[in-house]
């Protein structure tokens, strides 16, 4: 072998002892609580143990991490947590996990405050991440509990239907907009929103750019429902028909409402800002609301981000 290849493969060789013993590639940029809460919350798994990934966070030592991060800036600060190593007196533990995105980032936890370090600083854009992360702990949190993110309750105490508290509804009894029967899930979807998506509404509210759906019975307290708009009021107040012509031509039948032992359930529909609006059975809700009932038995439409 000639010397010059010689004298390359030990510069070679040089380079790579030294990376081995002190790589400076991952910078710090901030600490919590300046990042965001579900960020934080994802790359500590601050929820257990791998919950929301795969790959759960990894304690490392200090050598392991001090060969991977740059702690100059934190020195040129003088922050507590340098003088804590320097002494030798650590009062620190360091981590190894990763980003929503999937990149790696360290960090060193100082009295509950994580420090994070990553390999691009530039690049590290927090909202995006953030976002991600808040996605992901959504979709975990619904493997781990179907209810979560929905309104209301799946089921109520036995002794509550049919009492003051909740009317009798039967989820499957067939209303006027629903096709056939029995309603279920998938004809609420098909009846109540892929029926007017040409038409861009779901009952008479307007939509669009629609999402994920999820399409649910549920027992939703009173209170948290709008109040009910009545066809024959809102054309009283908007075309001032008198009331004798409204009793005569627009009353809602309730005796109907009254005698019927048991109701089809109302249509909700919930947005992804969490505001609930009526789509189907205003009169019921009214109806419930004065008989002094507490919950209401609907089918819930709601966009799920």
């Amino acid at each position: 072998m000639d010397p010059f290849s010689i004298w390359m493969l030990m510069l070679v060789g040089a380079v790579l002892s030294d990376r081995g013993r002190r790589v400076h590639v991952f910078k710090f940029i901030g600490a919590c609580p300046e990042m965001k809460g579900p960020l934080i919350g994802f790359i500590t798994d601050a929820w257990g143990h791998g919950l929301w990934r795969r790959i759960p966070t990894r304690e490392i030592t200090y050598d392991v991490f001090a060969r991977h991060v740059d702690l100059e800036e934190l020195r040129r600060v003088g922050h507590p947590a340098v003088w804590r190593l320097s002494t030798g007196s650590y009062g620190v533990s360091f981590w190894k996990a990763e980003l929503p995105s999937g990149k790696p980032v360290y960090y060193l936890d100082w009295s509950s405050m994580e420090h994070l370090f990553v390999e691009d600083p530039v690049g590290f854009d927090l909202d995006e991440e953030t976002r991600i992360a808040r996605e992901r702990i959504e979709e975990e949190a619904e493997r781990a509990d179907p209810w979560y993110g929905r309104i209301g309750s799946p089921e109520l105490p036995p002794t509550w239907v049919g009492e003051s508290k909740a009317p009798n509804v039967d989820p499957a009894m067939r209303d006027m907009m629903d096709r056939e029967g029995p309603v279920t899930a998938e004809t609420v979807l098909r009846d109540y929103v892929e029926y007017g998506r040409d038409y861009g509404l779901v009952g008479n509210y307007r939509i669009r750019n629609l999402g994920r759906l999820d399409v649910y019975f549920a027992w939703v307290p009173l209170d948290e429902i709008p109040k009910a708009e009545l066809a024959e009021v809102v054309e009283r107040e908007l075309i001032g028909t008198p009331a004798e012509e409204e009793e005569e031509n627009l009353a809602y039948d309730w005796t109907e409402l009254e005698s019927r032992g048991t109701v089809p359930a109302v249509k909700l529909w919930v947005r992804k800002d969490g505001q609930i609006l009526i789509v189907d059975g205003n009169h019921r809700i009214h109806f419930w609301r004065e008989a002094g009932f507490v919950h209401a038995g609907a089918w819930v439409i709601q966009e799920r981000s």
